[in-house]
């Protein structure tokens, strides 16, 4: 859960908050003013493609949309100076209603302020989609 993972940064604890609110309520104005408008959001695709995003509304839209409900539960953090690194499992089940479970890396490029995250990658296990398409963030 991310009120149980412990990060300094308020831009990179407002991204927690708000993908736990995006999560619960799947309503994603959660993230409105948690990226910059210029933000880079990326996720890899099946075959190893890389998707660019530059809507973080696309972009999450996409993502809650992917599932039915699903919680993420951060294992570890590591910040630094220019980035903060997520280690997350998230369960719950697909839009078509499978139970799903995987895990992933996100990265958090973080501002020179305490103001709106500059970009976005995530990279996690798609075998879980295998049958399903893949979901584009976390």
């Amino acid at each position: 859960m991310a009120d149980s993972v412990n990060v300094s940064h308020p831009s990179a604890r407002r991204f927690l908050d708000a993908l736990a609110q995006l999560e619960r309520s799947s309503d994603v104005a959660a993230m409105d003013g948690v990226f910059a408008d210029d933000a880079l959001l990326r996720r890899m695709t099946h075959g190893g493609q890389e998707q660019r995003t530059e809507s973080a509304a696309e972009f999450w839209t996409a993502y809650r949309a992917t599932f039915g409900e699903i919680v993420s539960a951060f294992t570890a953090v590591t910040e630094g100076p220019e980035s903060v690194v997520l280690e997350w499992t998230s369960s719950g089940t697909l839009a078509a209603g499978a139970p799903v479970t995987y895990a992933g890396v996100s990265v958090l490029d973080l501002p020179t302020d305490d103001g709106a995250l500059t970009g976005f990658r995530t990279y996690y296990d798609s075998a879980a989609f295998d049958a399903q398409s893949p979901p584009l963030g976390r």
